[in-house]
C-alpha cells in the first residue's frame, strides 16, 4: 500500500510538472507515459524543481530527479544547488547523501561550491569522514570551500589537522580571506598552539588585514586562550576600530586566565569610562573574574549594576550570578538570586547544587536534585557528577545507587565524566568492588577516570592496587598526568612507603617532565611527616621553589603533634598564624601538643590567642545513611528524633568498652570540666552519634557508613576499633583524608593516619 501511494503521489507530481511545463513537441509523449516523458534539460522542468526546493517540498524534489535519473537524465547544476542548499537548512543528511549520489552519476561531484554545501552538511552532522570525501573529489577547491573543510575540522575537534589543512592550502598559493583566518585562529586557540598563531598572525600582517575588527577579534582571543594576555592586550590597543565584541573578548581574556582578576576589573571600569554598553557576556566575563577573587562586595556592585540595566532576569546573566556567589561563598546570596529567576535550565540547577557540595550541604544538593527533577528538567553529566560528589562525601552509598539507576535510564553511564563520578562515588562510600565494576564497564577511560579508581585504593591505603592501576594505564597508552602523581603519593604516604614516595616523585620530574605543583610537595612533607622523618620534611617545605602554603606548614605540625616534637611545632605554628590569623587548625593543633606535653598553662594560652584572633572551629560534622536517608549530626547533637536512644546506645557501649581496656582520651577537652563530664563530652562526637544511630536503626550484621567533614579524632578512633568487635559489624568511616574500614577490632589504616 505504502508503494502504491508513493507511486499516485510521484504521478501526480509529475502530471502537474506536465501541465504546468507543457511542450508542444513532447505533449503527446507525456500524457502517453508517466516516467521517461520529462526532459530534465528543459528550463521549465529545472525551474520547477526550483520551486519545490524554495517551498521546502524536499523530499518530493528528490523522489523525482531519483525517478528521472534511473531514466538517464541529469541533474543540473542550479538543481542541485536549491536542494543542497535545503539540505544545509534543515541538517538532512540522509537526503543530502541521495543528493550527493545523484550528483556523482551527473558529474557535478568535482563542482567547487557544491562541495562546499556538501562539507557544510556532513559537517554539522558531525560526519567528517564524507566531508573529507566530498573534498577530495574537488580538483581545485577555492578558498571557500577550504574554509568549508578547515571549519568542519575545527567544528569536530580536529584543531590541529585544519591547521596542516590551511598550511597545506598556502603552499598551493590560495589567498586567504577573513573568514578562513578567523577559521584557523580559532583551530590555534583551542590547541593552545601559540607558536603557530604567532606565524598566522605574522601573514595577517603581510595580507593587511590586521585592522580588520572580525580578525582583531580572533587574534585577542586565540592570545588570550593560548595564555598569553599581554599580546591579547597589544592587538586589542592597536585596533583602530572597535566594537563591543573587542571589548567582551579582551575582558574574558582578563576573566579567564588566573591572576588577572584586578585586571579584568580596571578594564571593566575602563568600558564605562568610555561608555560602552554592557552587554550579557560582559556582565558574565567580569562576574567571573569577581568569583576567581572570591571578592563579594565587587559582585554586589555589579549585581546592582545589573539591575540598573534591567537584566536582573537575564537567565545567562542570572547563572553567572548564582556562579559567582558560590564562589565568593556566599551560598544564601547564590540561593535568593536561583529563586527569583523567573526562568531557569540546567544550568541554573546543576551550578546551585555544585554549590551546595562545595560548602559541604549535601543534603541540600539532595533535596535540590530531587526537586529539579520534579519540575522537569532533566540533568545532565555535570549535574549527576555534582550529585555524587555529595553521595560520596556523607557516605550515602544508597542513595548513590539510585542515582545510578537514572543513569542508566538516561543513557549516561558510558559518559567518562559521569562515570568517573561514578568510580569517585563508589571509592569514597568504601565500596571498591562497585567501583571497580563501574571502572571496567567504562567504553572509554581517560585520566580522570584512571585517577578516580586509582584515588580510591590511595585513600584506603592500598598502595598495591594503586601501583597496579598506575601500571596499566600506561600500558593502556594513557600518559601520567600531575594528578595521576599526586595520587600515587598519596598512597604512599598513607602506608608510610618513604622509599616508593621518592622513587615517584622523581619518576614525574626526570622521566615524564612534570613540574611538581605546591600539592605534590605537600605531599611529600606529609609523607615525611607520617613517617617521622620530621628533619626531611622540613627541609622538604623550606626548599620548595614556591613559598609554603598553610596545608604544608599544617601537615609538619599534624606530624609535630603526632610525634610529641613541641618546639618544632611551634615554628610550624607561627607561620601558619601568619598566612592566617584565624587558621583555626593551627591552633587547636598545638594546643594539642602542649596538653600533650603536659604544659597546660601554655595549651590554655593558646586558646586565648585563639578567641582573641577570632578562629573559630569549623564545626564538626557527620552524616550516615539509614534505609536510604541521610541523617546528619553536629557535635553534641541533642534534635535528633532518637536522640535518646542515640546517647543509651552510647552510655551502654561506654561501660561495655572499657571492660575491653578503652581509656577515654579526656585529655583532649580542654573544658576545665570533671572527668565525668568530659567522657559525656567525648560522646558527643559527631562520629559517634552517627555510628551510634546505625547500630540502633540498622539489622545486626549490616554494614554501617558514616563520612566525617574533617579528620577523625584519636579517641573516636580507638572506639570504633573496639565497637566494631563488640557489635560484630564491619563499620566504614570516610574522614577528611581517607577511608577507615573497622572489622573485628581492626582499622584498615592500622593506626597510620
Amino acid at each position: 500500500m505504502r508503494t502504491a501511494g508513493k507511486l499516485l503521489k510521484a504521478c501526480t507530481l509529475t502530471d502537474r510538472s506536465m501541465r504546468v511545463h507543457r511542450s508542444e513537441e513532447h505533449s503527446s509523449k507525456l500524457c502517453r507515459d508517466r516516467f521517461p516523458f520529462v526532459n530534465v534539460q528543459s528550463n521549465g522542468f529545472n525551474g520547477h524543481l526550483s520551486k519545490l526546493c524554495k517551498e521546502g517540498v524536499l523530499e518530493e524534489a528528490v523522489e523525482e530527479m531519483e525517478h528521472l535519473d534511473q531514466r538517464g537524465s541529469s541533474l543540473s547544476r542550479d538543481n542541485a544547488y536549491h536542494l543542497l542548499t535545503r539540505c544545509v537548512a534543515e541538517m538532512d543528511m540522509t537526503t543530502g547523501r541521495r543528493v550527493y549520489s545523484l550528483m556523482l552519476s551527473s558529474g557535478l561531484d568535482s563542482i567547487d561550491v557544491l562541495g562546499a554545501y556538501l562539507i557544510r552538511l556532513f559537517a554539522s552532522c558531525k560526519s567528517l569522514k564524507e566531508a573529507d570525501h566530498v573534498f577530495s573529489r574537488i580538483a581545485n577547491p577555492s578558498v571557500y570551500t577550504w574554509n568549508a573543510i578547515i571549519s568542519a575540522n575545527v567544528k569536530l575537534g580536529q584543531s590541529d589537522r585544519a591547521i596542516e589543512l590551511y598550511q597545506k592550502m598556502k603552499s598551493f598559493g590560495v589567498n586567504c580571506n577573513s573568514y578562513l583566518i578567523v577559521t584557523v585562529l580559532n583551530a590555534c586557540a583551542s590547541t593552545k598552539d601559540l607558536t603557530r598563531g604567532r606565524l598566522i598572525h605574522e601573514q595577517i600582517v603581510q595580507t593587511g588585514l590586521q585592522s580588520n575588527v572580525f580578525v582583531g577579534n580572533a587574534l585577542i582571543d586565540m592570545y588570550s586562550k593560548c595564555g598569553s594576555i599581554d599580546e591579547a592586550r597589544i592587538v586589542f590597543d592597536q585596533l583602530p576600530n572597535r566594537d563591543i565584541v573587542s571589548w567582551n573578548t579582551m575582558l574574558t581574556g582578563y576573566s579567564h586566565n588566573d591572576g588577572h582578576g584586578e585586571k579584568a576589573v580596571q578594564f571593566f571600569r575602563n568600558m564605562q569610562q568610555q561608555g560602552i554598553k554592557p552587554d550579557t557576556i560582559t556582565f558574565c566575563s567580569i562576574l567571573k573574574a569577581c568569583g576567581s577573587m572570591t571578592d563579594t562586595g565587587l559582585g554586589r556592585e555589579i549585581h546592582t549594576y545589573i539591575r540598573r540595566c534591567g537584566l536582573q532576569s537575564d537567565l545567562v546573566v542570572g547563572n553567572a550570578l548564582i556562579d559567582m556567589y558560590v564562589k565568593c561563598r556566599s551560598i544564601e546570596e547564590a540561593r535568593l538570586v536561583f529563586d527569583r529567576l523567573p526562568r531557569r535550565d540546567v544550568v541554573s540547577w546543576s551550578t546551585l547544587i555544585s554549590g551546595y557540595v562545595q560548602h559541604e550541604l549535601g543534603l541540600e544538593a539532595l533535596k535540590l536534585f530531587n526537586r529539579m527533577q520534579q519540575e522537569g528538567i532533566k540533568p545532565d553529566n555535570g549535574t549527576f557528577a555534582s550529585v555524587l560528589k555529595a553521595c560520596g562525601r556523607m557516605a550515602a552509598v544508597g542513595q548513590g545507587k539510585q542515582i545510578h539507576a537514572q543513569i542508566l535510564q538516561f543513557g549516561l553511564h558510558s559518559d567518562v565524566l559521569v562515570g568517573s563520578a561514578l568510580v569517585d562515588m563508589y571509592a569514597r562510600c568504601g565500596s571498591l568492588t562497585e567501583a571497580r565494576e563501574v571502572f571496567d564497564k567504562l567504553p572509554n577511560k581517560n585520566a580522570v577516570s584512571w585517577g578516580a579508581m586509582m584515588g580510591g585504593y590511595a585513600q584506603l591505603g592500598n598502595c598495591t592496587l594503586a601501583r597496579q592501576c598506575f601500571e596499566d594505564m600506561q600500558k593502556e597508552g594513557l600518559k601520567p598526568d600531575k594528578v595521576t602523581f599526586l595520587n600515587m603519593l598519596v598512597a604512599c604516604s598513607h602506608k608510610g612507603l618513604i622509599d616508593q614516595g621518592r622513587q615517584y616523585f622523581k619518576l614525574m620530574t626526570e622521566n615524564y617532565g612534570i613540574e611538581p605543583t605546591i600539592e605534590h610537595y605537600t605531599c611529600m612533607v606529609d609523607l615525611f611527616g607520617r613517617a617521622g622523618c620530621l628533619d626531611e620534611a622540613e627541609n622538604m617545605l623550606k626548599g620548595m621553589p614556591m613559598p609554603p602554603n598553610i596545608r604544608g606548614w599544617g601537615s609538619l605540625l599534624t606530624a609535630c603533634k603526632t610525634y610529641g616534637d613541641v618546639t618544632r611545632g611551634r615554628r610550624c605554628f607561627d607561620e601558619m598564624v601568619k598566612l592566617d590569623p584565624k587558621a583555626a587548625s593551627a591552633y587547636i593543633l598545638m594546643s594539642n601538643i602542649y596538653v600533650d606535653a603536659s604544659m597546660g598553662a601554655d595549651a590554655q594560652r593558646i586558646e586565648e590567642l585563639r578567641k582573641s584572633a577570632g578562629a573559630w572551629k569549623k564545626p564538626g560534622r557527620a552524616w550516615t545513611e539509614v534505609n536510604n536517608e541521610v541523617h546528619g549530626f553536629i557535635v553534641d547533637d541533642k534534635t535528633h528524633p532518637q536522640s535518646d536512644s542515640i546517647y543509651a546506645k552510647l552510655r551502654q557501649l561506654s561501660w561495655r568498652m572499657k571492660e575491653e581496656g578503652y581509656v577515654p582520651k579526656v585529655e583532649l577537652v580542654l573544658k576545665p570540666l570533671s572527668i565525668k563530664d568530659k567522657e559525656d563530652a567525648l560522646c558527643g562526637h559527631v562520629e559517634k552519634l552517627a555510628v551510634a544511630f546505625g547500630l540502633v536503626s540498622t539489622p545486626s550484621g549490616t554494614t554501617l557508613r558514616a563520612s566525617k567533614n574533617l579528620r577523625v579524632c584519636n579517641d573516636c578512633h580507638s572506639a570504633t576499633k573496639i565497637i566494631s568487635k563488640l557489635e560484630k559489624r564491619e563499620i566504614i568511616i570516610r574522614d577528611a583524608y581517607r577511608l577507615h574500614h573497622f572489622k573485628d577490632g581492626a582499622c584498615s589504616c592500622e593506626d597510620y593516619y
